[in-house]
């Protein structure tokens, strides 16, 4: 045990909270993983973009997050440090420290990626600025973070063994950068949390697409107040006196963190996949045609209103949701509409389409 560190400010059993970190770690590593396969696989027949590699190396970066994190828990992160000997306090400390750069940069990438869809997506010159400012922050905020990490103790070995002489900033002075960082980080997260907003033009959504929505904004509020959290955490950086034991906290809300935001970047790039799942289990009607088709609603009912003669023809893409063009002023609770797909001269009925959305 490291000799600046008295025992009597060590209390508790010799107990493990390793699994604080393992755990949500391992659960929410796995559902990336799985979201990348089904991206690569409707990716298939598309070229890969920018935000195909960002995604990657952020996915990367967060299995060797985990690795780094594993390790250190297997030196003993999540124990008491006075029952452990000083070699492997040493280690443990060691791998946590290595994990953090890794960890900034796979939330960065993410981050990045999605502000990067938006940028693509979106023409209104206002908001294109707002993505552009995004990017910019989140890559100064992550080398500043890395440069201040490298940079506040010489040597930087003094991080992670306490016995080594060395002059390091004051801890406050830490701190404070840690705070002015994390700080822009939550402004990000919540513009970012406010894009899926952006695109809801008009009422008559689909209720797939509005459900969709919603969880994008529920996803990124959670990611935004896990930010703060880590900023909680911040006040214990370089100050505690049972590191191992206190460092399992602020190192679960990171694991949390970035996995989140992997999950929300490719969550935004799923939408054919997520419409092609809603239409298999019946709540869409979804017909794919490789050419230019018109669409008709022929018959649309209530049970106390006949609307007759009601003809919509709109141009055909490869999905499409029949339900998100009826008519505004059709609010009921019975609907009966059918529909039919006219090519050239040929007639051919597509299957029952689903519900309207409002019910």
């Amino acid at each position: 045990m490291p000799a600046n560190q008295p025992q009597q400010h060590f209390t508790g059993h010799d107990n493990n909270t390793q699994a604080v970190v393992l755990v949500p770690a391992t659960i929410l590593l796995t559902v990336p993983l799985l979201l990348y396969g089904i991206h690569l696989r409707g990716r298939r027949s598309s070229p890969l973009i920018w935000t195909d590699g960002m995604i990657t190396a952020a996915l990367m970066l967060a299995i060797v997050d985990f690795i780094f994190v594993a390790i250190s828990c297997h030196y003993g992160l999540g124990r008491h440090t006075i029952y452990m000997d000083t070699a492997r306090i040493i280690k443990a400390r060691y791998f946590d420290f290595l994990a953090q750069p890794v960890c900034v940069w796979s939330i960065c990438l993410a981050k990045v990626s999605i502000a990067w869809t938006a940028l693509r997506t979106r023409r209104d010159r206002e908001w294109r600025w707002v993505f552009c400012w995004i990017i910019f922050v989140q890559l100064v905020c992550t080398i500043a973070t890395n440069v201040i990490q490298v940079v506040q103790c010489q040597p930087i070995s003094a991080l992670w063994d306490d016995d080594v002489a060395a002059q390091c900033w004051p801890p406050a002075r830490t701190q404070l950068a840690g705070y002015i960082t994390l700080g822009f980080g939550v402004i990000t997260s919540v513009l970012l949390t406010l894009t899926p907003v952006t695109f809801v033009r008009g009422a008559n959504r689909p209720l797939h697409e509005l459900v969709a929505l919603g969880l994008l904004v529920g996803l990124g509020l959670f990611v935004t107040m896990v930010s703060v959290a880590n900023m909680v955490y911040l006040h214990t950086y370089r100050t505690s006196q049972d590191p191992l034991r206190d460092t399992v906290a602020p190192t679960a809300w990171w694991q949390i963190e970035q996995n989140l935001s992997i999950i929300a970047s490719l969550s935004i790039g799923l939408r054919t996949q997520y419409e092609t799942l809603l239409a298999k289990c019946g709540l869409i009607c979804q017909v794919r045609m490789n050419s230019t088709v018109c669409h008709r609603l022929n018959r649309l009912e209530d049970g106390s209103q006949m609307l007759q003669s009601l003809k919509t023809t709109i141009p055909w893409g490869q999905v499409y949701d029949s339900s998100a063009h009826l008519p505004s002023i059709v609010k009921t609770t019975e609907v009966v509409h059918s529909t039919e797909l006219l090519k050239h001269d040929e007639m051919t009925f597509g299957s029952p389409a689903r519900r309207p959305s409002w019910q």
